[in-house]
C-alpha cells in the first residue's frame, strides 16, 4: 500500500494505549471488538513496540467505528498505523517501514517438507533407540519412511481439493479415476500405519 501523507490525529485514551508524546510516538487504529480482535492489529502493536515506539493505541470497537475510520481516512483494511504524521499502513507496510521482508502469499515454501522430514528424522531415531537400543539401524530408515509418508499425508489433508487437483497431473490411477486423489491421502496412512512397505512390518 502506498504511504500517503495526513495530519496525525490527536492522541487518544479510548484504547488501552497511552499516548506518550516523544521521539518516537506512533499511532495505530485496530479492531478490538468483542467477539473479534484483529490478529494483525496485534503483530503490528508488538511490530512497533520491538522497534522502540510508544503507541498510542486506538481500539475500533464496533463495526460502525471501523466503517467509519475506513471512509474517513479512504482505506479498505484495519489497522492502520501512522508514524510523525504520515500514515504507514497496514502490518505489511509496517514491516516494509522497517526493512523486513514481507512473504508472498502466492509464493511456494518448501518449509513444511523439510519440517516434516526433520521430525520425521527425529521420531524415527527415538522409536529406534526406545526399541532397539541403538539409533542406526535398518529398523530406523524404515521407520523414517513410514513416518514421512504419513506426515506428508497429513499436509495433503488439508486442501484434499488442492492436492487432488495437482495429483491428477502426474498420477496415472487418478486420471482414470479422479476420486482417488481424494482417497489417496487418507489411504496412505491407513496402509501405512497398519501393514508394511515391501513386505517389511513398519510398527512396534
Amino acid at each position: 500500500m502506498t504511504a500517503v501523507a495526513t495530519v496525525l490525529p490527536p492522541p487518544s485514551t479510548s484504547g488501552k494505549g497511552v499516548a506518550r508524546r516523544g521521539p518516537k510516538n506512533e499511532t495505530i487504529y485496530r479492531m478490538v471488538m468483542p467477539e473479534h480482535i484483529c490478529p494483525y492489529g496485534l503483530k503490528a502493536v508488538d511490530l512497533l513496540k520491538r522497534e522502540g515506539f510508544e503507541l498510542d493505541d486506538h481500539w475500533l470497537r464496533t463495526r460502525e467505528e471501523t466503517d467509519g475510520f475506513k471512509a474517513e481516512h479512504q482505506v479498505k483494511t484495519a489497522p492502520q498505523a501512522f508514524i510523525a504524521g504520515e500514515r504507514i499502513g497496514g502490518y505489511d507496510d509496517v514491516m516494509r517501514y522497517f526493512g523486513k521482508d514481507v512473504p508472498d502469499p502466492k509464493a511456494t515454501s518448501h518449509r513444511p517438507v523439510v519440517a516434516v522430514f526433520g521430525i520425521a528424522a527425529a521420531l524415527a531415531l527415538a522409536t529406534s533407540w526406545a526399541a532397539c537400543g541403538a539409533l542406526f539401524t535398518v529398523r530406523t530408515a524404515e521407520w523414517f519412511v513410514a513416518m514421512s509418508m504419513c506426515l506428508l499425508a497429513m499436509l495433503k489433508l488439508q486442501d484434499v481439493e488442492r492436492f487432488s487437483t495437482v495429483f491428477l497431473k502426474y498420477d496415472l490411477l487418478a486420471g482414470r479415476w479422479v476420486r482417488y486423489g481424494y482417497l489417496q491421502p487418507t489411504s496412505s496412512i491407513l496402509s501405512i500405519s497398519s501393514g508394511s512397505i515391501e513386505g517389511r512390518p513398519l510398527v512396534l
